[in-house]
């Protein structure tokens, strides 16, 4: 036992560089003094008749992949935290669905089941993995069909979007929360 601490102290110390950054050119008192043109009670207030209009929205609708998109489109603009009651409730109902009668979105349509699956596990909800096979063909062809338009596409920004989306795919991005905003 002696001879396994003499043979870790021997080993040699790995010593780090330090780094030998700028001081900042802004002081704590600047940043804080900055302002914005969006803060006063007009904005407030439209904010909150777009977030009534939304909250319309999650109760107006009822077919329950309307749903299921209006929550994928609130999270990828980084605002379903405003809407977490909505939501919770949407896909609770959609998950006890599930359990007693099957899909709520056709077993055709791929979009729909995906969509489907990728929220609700999302949110933690315990879904079991349907036809792996099939998602697994499905992903396949569906790479294969962009990569061959990347080929064919002049359009350096779409091309730039979409190697980035077969690359890192949106369910493997991970859920960031900065502030009170969800961000991939």
């Amino acid at each position: 036992m002696a001879s396994t601490v003499n043979e870790i102290s021997d080993s040699p110390v790995t010593t780090r560089r330090a780094a030998n950054y700028q001081p900042a050119l802004w002081k704590d008192d600047y940043i804080l003094s900055l302002t914005s043109e969006y803060v006063g009670e007009s904005y407030t207030r439209r904010a909150d008749q777009l977030k009534a209009e939304v909250w319309r929205m999650f109760h107006k609708v009822v077919d329950p992949l309307e749903k299921l998109e209006l929550i994928d489109v609130l999270q990828k603009l980084g605002l379903s935290y405003h809407f977490e009651d909505e939501v919770k409730r949407t896909l609770e109902a959609i998950y006890n669905t599930i359990h007693q009668a099957g899909d709520i979105c056709k077993k055709e349509n791929l979009y729909a089941t995906s969509l489907e699956f990728r929220l609700l596990r999302q949110h933690g909800y315990s879904v079991p993995q349907e036809g792996e096979t099939i998602l697994d063909e499905a992903r396949a062809f569906a790479s294969k069909q962009l990569k061959e338009y990347m080929e064919q596409n002049k359009s350096q920004n779409l091309s730039t979007f979409v190697g980035h989306a077969l690359e890192l795919p949106l369910h493997w991005r991970m859920l960031i929360k900065v502030g009170s905003k969800v961000v991939h």
